[in-house]
């Protein structure tokens, strides 16, 4: 079938292989990575000549806090694995503590969460996405009312 989740387990273990392990090279990657997590465009100049500018600006706003947000979470959740690596706890779902499928760790190394856990959390962000957003239109009809 596939390498058990003890040998899975050695294979990344920062402890096995003179420090050449995968774990190794999953702290390496965070780490290039985070250095270049916080590289984000400057904002456009500050007058805006006609309104189909403006609107463009603002949704280039709007874009440019969505990427600043996903860097903030991934930096978070690199922090996380890096902790985990260095507890000896890589692979362990955050949320019920089960052992994270291989398959899955192979594919994403900076899964924090088992398959099951993982659908609960982005089910749950939808729906307070949703709620937050009914919420803005409840308001802003409220404003033009």
């Amino acid at each position: 079938m596939g390498k058990s989740w003890t040998t899975h387990r050695a294979s990344v273990s920062p402890r096995t292989n003179g420090e050449k392990s995968v774990g190794d090279g999953v702290r390496g990657a965070l780490l290039r990575e985070r250095s270049h997590a916080w590289e984000v465009s400057p904002p456009a100049a500050a007058s805006i000549p006609d309104p189909t500018d403006a609107a463009r600006e603002r949704e280039d706003e709007a874009v440019r806090l969505a990427v600043l947000q996903r860097r903030h979470e991934l930096d978070a959740t690199a922090e996380e694995v890096l902790q985990s690596l260095a507890t000896g706890q890589y692979g362990r779902c955050i949320e019920c503590g089960q052992h994270i499928a291989v398959a899955r760790l192979r594919a994403m190394p900076l899964a924090v969460r088992c398959l099951a856990c993982q659908e609960r959390f982005e089910r749950a962000r939808r729906i307070a996405a949703a709620r937050e957003s009914r919420y803005e239109v409840s308001n802003a009809q409220e404003v033009v009312l």
